[in-house]
Order: C-alpha cells, then sequence, then structure tokens
C-alpha cells in the first residue's frame, strides 16, 4: 500500500472491514467537523450519534460492574487447576506496589 493510499478514502465500508485506524480516525474527524459546520441542518445526524455515545458509554458500565466477577472467574480457574502456588507471583506484586510508592515518593 503506497502511502497516498493510507489517506485516500476508496470506499468507507471497505476500509472499516480491512481495520485501517488511521483513515478511520480521519474520515470520523472529518465527519464530526462537517457535522459541526453544518450544525442545524445536520441536527439529527449530530443526535443519532450523541445517542450511540450514550449507549456504548452505558453498555461498558455495565460490562465494567461485571469485569471483577469474570477475573475472579478466571483466578479461581487457574488456582483449581494449578494450585495455590501459581497466586505466589499476583503475591508478590501486590505487596511490591504499594511499597515502591512507598519508597519513591516523588512519583504519583
Amino acid at each position: 500500500m503506497s502511502k497516498k493510499e493510507l489517506y485516500v478514502y476508496y470506499d468507507i465500508y471497505d476500509i472499516m472491514v480491512q481495520g485501517n485506524m488511521l483513515q478511520i480516525i480521519i474520515f470520523a474527524l472529518f465527519m464530526g467537523i462537517a457535522i459541526a459546520l453544518i450544525r442545524k441542518k445536520a441536527e439529527s445526524v449530530y443526535n443519532f450519534f450523541d445517542g450511540l455515545a450514550e449507549v456504548m458509554y452505558r453498555l461498558t458500565a455495565m460490562i465494567m460492574n461485571y469485569a471483577p466477577i469474570g477475573v475472579f472467574a478466571l483466578i479461581a480457574a487457574v488456582v483449581g487447576s494449578y494450585g495455590l502456588d501459581v497466586l505466589l507471583p499476583l503475591a508478590k506484586v501486590i505487596i511490591a506496589v504499594p511499597l515502591q510508592f512507598r519508597w519513591r515518593p516523588g512519583l504519583p
């Protein structure tokens, strides 16, 4: 793929399928700028994307609420398969991180 092809949009659906993130980000920026410039005529498009963003925020919050249960289940499965000895490295990390902040107070 040439350097020119990295920035030129041939087909937005093809770009999304291929996962070309740079082109997707540039397209999204131009789309946002165009919606902001048009304002009144693009209000329905703005409301659609605003509503979609709110749905995604709520979905992410719901997933994050259940993430600790999933992590616990994964740790329980590993401990069940390999025994309690696999938790020793994790315990070392849990102890080392607070100690590092105590000994190096300049860090946040």
